[in-house]
């Protein structure tokens, strides 16, 4: 008799250690998943798949968006496939939170990196991708900022909200900006520098 083997964990080869910390301390084991939303009538509002390869999951996702047309079904990395209401989405919330806010669709910039963020960058006035996002998710952008590494959504709110606001201050205030923002990147140089813990808690503590 074969006795199938227990998988505690599934790890991709692209899995950092962090995601894969991340992951273990985020979720619970359940042996019987679907009778225990069965019993406790939980309301799922997402499901998040994760796969050991890629080829694999690209095959299963192609399987579930012909199966399930009316849900929306992307991934945002090598080995996940992301299962959602075709209503919901960060695009339809981005747009909702924009009404709430009075703020027009076309004054809405959104930065994304991956596939799962198609349909928000879609829906904003202004769509900035990251350097380090995928082809296919560059092509949807109207500006690429740099990398994650790079803060690169702080740099596109720099270059594109930043900047305006700043146009309407007085000159004394331009100067007391611009020299924060010149000490903030010194001290954060020092900080990826030595690498040092007690530094960067210092310096958590300076920004908070």
């Amino acid at each position: 008799m074969l006795r199938k083997k227990r998988i505690d964990f599934v790890k991709h080869e692209s899995m950092s250690p962090a995601m894969e910390r991340y992951i273990r301390s985020t979720r619970t084991r359940r042996k019987y998943l679907t009778e225990k939303i069965r019993e406790e009538k939980i309301g799922m509002e997402k499901l998040h798949l994760i796969f050991a390869d890629t080829r694999e999951r690209d095959c299963r996702e192609k399987e579930l968006q012909q199966m399930f047309p009316n849900l929306s079904i992307c991934h945002a990395t090598p080995f996940n496939i992301e299962i959602i209401s075709g209503r919901a989405g960060k695009g339809n919330a981005l747009v909702a939170l924009g009404k709430i806010l009075g703020i027009k669709r076309e004054e809405i910039m959104a930065c994304g990196d991956a596939p799962n963020d198609w349909n928000m960058l879609e829906m904003a006035g202004l769509p900035v991708v990251m350097a380090n996002a995928d082809e296919e998710t560059k092509k949807k952008a109207a500006f690429i900022t740099k990398s994650n590494e790079e803060d690169g959504v702080a740099y596109a709110v720099e270059q594109f909200v930043l900047k305006k606001w700043m146009t309407d201050l007085p000159e004394w205030q331009k100067t007391d900006w611009l020299r924060y923002q010149v000490w903030q990147r010194e001290e954060k140089g020092k900080a990826k520098e030595n690498g040092k813990k007690q530094h960067i808690r210092k310096m958590k503590g300076v920004y908070a």
